[in-house]
């Protein structure tokens, strides 16, 4: 009999707090949970969209993508929406936590799923399984 390992799923969230909650939820199902904090400042730009690449990303099966982030109120630029936008180029498919289903008029088909900021832990957990790769 033949195992195989849990698809890697990357997390993205800057609340450290939120990161250790959704993450316990991926763990308790079984998957191996990749963990980024997103951009820092001063620039508050990721280096994989800086170097064209994110390490982090490559092995994932999924994204899951917290687009509320304000880690500054002095910053003004949409660093969510233009993280989405790095994420969907990679072509993996997107799990986006807060405003997402607002941010792509068109997304490409069955790449992007939006959710409400917190989520249902069993919604979560069932969108995660619904658009994972078999």
């Amino acid at each position: 009999m033949s195992t195989t390992a849990a698809p890697p799923i990357l997390l993205v969230e800057h609340d450290e707090q939120r990161r250790a909650l959704i993450g316990g939820w991926l763990q308790d199902a079984g998957y191996d949970v990749l963990t980024c904090p997103g951009p820092s400042a001063p620039e508050y730009s990721c280096i994989g969209s800086r170097a064209g690449g994110c390490a982090l990303v490559d092995p994932a099966s999924l994204v899951v993508l917290d687009l509320s982030f304000s880690p500054d109120a002095m910053v003004r630029a949409p660093i969510g929406a233009h993280l989405l936008g790095f994420y969907l180029l990679t072509g993996k498919p997107i799990i986006a936590l807060g405003r997402g289903d607002d941010l792509l008029a068109d997304p490409l088909e069955n790449q992007l799923v939006a959710l409400e900021r917190t989520p249902d832990r069993g919604d979560f957990l069932a969108t995660v399984r619904s658009v994972i790769p078999a």
